[in-house]
């Protein structure tokens, strides 16, 4: 399907970084824990780079974290922007229905034709 649709190795919906920072959002607190040096955090923010300042709080203290300028969506570091992964999304619904379209017209014709044996009175 993926060759079908031409969904490339390199396509955002192959990414699963993120999803799997979500899915391991536990194991990963475990790791901020043990190397984090002030042990304060900041976690399902909303809003710009440097909207949120806490002092000693660095990047990585950011747990899930989503910029509305930029629709990045953060997860301890593992980010994606949602913008770019929206349009690969409608770009694939777009080649789905091509391709949809496609399989009905040919199905519309081959349901159309005359069969052979209707067309040939001896076959009977």
């Amino acid at each position: 399907m993926r060759e079908a649709f031409e969904v490339h190795d390199n396509s955002l919906l192959k990414e699963r970084a993120l999803r799997d920072a979500f899915e391991h959002f536990d194991e990963r607190i475990d790791r901020w824990f043990q190397h984090s040096k002030d042990r304060a955090f900041a976690d399902r923010n909303i809003s710009p780079p440097g909207g949120i300042v806490i002092g000693g709080m660095g990047p990585a203290d950011f747990m899930r974290h989503f910029d509305p300028t930029t629709n990045v969506v953060s997860v301890l570091g593992d980010s994606l922007d949602l913008q770019t992964l929206v349009q690969e999304v409608e770009t694939l619904v777009e080649r789905v229905a091509q391709q949809h379209e496609t399989t009905r017209l040919r199905s519309r014709q081959l349901r159309s034709r005359p069969s052979a044996d209707a067309e040939d009175p001896e076959a009977s």
